[in-house]
């Protein structure tokens, strides 16, 4: 029989049916490829020793019950179904993507389990996935993230054209990209100005992004040699910048735990039977907006312009509820 089809298209096809979970078997497959069995035999041969010297995790092995060949993998190196089950319902959650890209990465992510389950993660998915509610940018996200992803690693400088909600006109600035943040729904590029000396960063929301460019030009930045994303990003509720302050204030709610699922580095000082005193280190004015909506529960400490803040706002918002008479 004549081999029409490429040795390599061959093994390339057959490695893809079985990572995606299907059964191989051999009379099948040569049928479609038009080719013998004992090709289709040396084809599986030839991954099985590519996997054993390249992917010792992963190997060929014959099921009896399905009269075929199976991808066998440790369960420690690729994800599970119940994993890629967890990050679809997270990823819907999130509402973080336009609808395409939602749709086309809970696609690729159900492709990666077993045919058998394939259809469960599918159907479990799938209703929210009809009635998924994009926001109100349908801006395309998931190559922008790889992009600046690529200008931070590398430290490259990148012109960036921004247009802030409210604001009409845009305003292209020179940044040197430090982090890449997610938080409440957004994309937020982390980056200190240009020719700016100024100790704290400036936050950006990818969505509100004009276009961008990223530069051959390097940098070295003394800001971003100490700069750590993950303690920067527990330090800023809500993803306004700002100088770095201490907040303490008195918690009289029912979960502590909440309080310190939202600042994990928060420091208890004192804990009373009814009220838990605690001190927090914060960028910007974000953690206003958290204290005002845990009223009555937390009463401010200090700084006392906090404090006074937060009083204006309350008694402002009283005077605005208060019945006529």
């Amino acid at each position: 029989m004549e081999e029409s089809i490429p040795k390599k298209t061959r093994i390339l096809y057959i490695y893809e049916l079985l990572r995606r979970g299907d059964v191989l078997r051999k009379k099948d497959i040569a049928e479609k490829l038009d080719v013998s069995e004992k090709s289709i035999q040396r084809d599986i041969d030839d991954l099985r020793l590519y996997l054993y010297e390249m992917k010792p995790f992963a190997e060929i092995a014959y099921d009896k019950k399905e009269k075929g060949y199976v991808l066998h993998t440790d369960e420690h190196v690729w994800l599970q179904k119940s994993e890629i089950l967890a990050i679809s319902k997270i990823l819907l959650e999130s509402r973080a993507f336009s609808r395409e890209e939602m749709e086309c990465l809970l696609d690729k992510l159900s492709l990666q389990t077993e045919a058998e389950n394939r259809k469960h993660v599918q159907q479990v998915v799938n209703n929210e996935k009809f009635h998924y509610q994009e926001l109100q940018h349908p801006t395309h996200l998931v190559d922008k993230i790889w992009d600046i992803s690529r200008a931070i690693r590398y430290k490259k400088v990148m012109s960036l054209t921004y247009k802030r909600e409210y604001v009409q006109d845009e305003k292209t600035r020179d940044i040197y990209p430090v982090g890449l943040l997610f938080s409440e729904y957004y994309f937020y590029l982390v980056a200190f100005l240009k020719d700016y000396d100024f100790e704290f960063p400036t936050i950006y929301r990818l969505d509100r992004m004009q276009s961008y460019v990223v530069k051959d030009e390097h940098f070295s930045n003394p800001h971003d040699e100490r700069f750590e994303e993950g303690i920067y990003r527990k330090k800023i509720p809500f993803m306004q910048p700002g100088e770095l302050f201490t907040v303490k204030f008195r918690f009289f709610g029912q979960s502590i735990e909440a309080v310190l699922d939202r600042f994990p580095h928060a420091r208890i000082l004192t804990r009373k039977e009814k009220e838990i005193e605690l001190e927090v280190e914060v960028f910007g004015g974000g953690i206003k907006m958290w204290l005002l909506s845990q009223m009555p529960y937390v009463e401010v400490l200090s700084p006392e312009t906090l404090r006074e803040e937060i009083s204006e706002i309350l008694e402002r918002s009283l005077s605005m509820h208060q019945t006529s008479t």
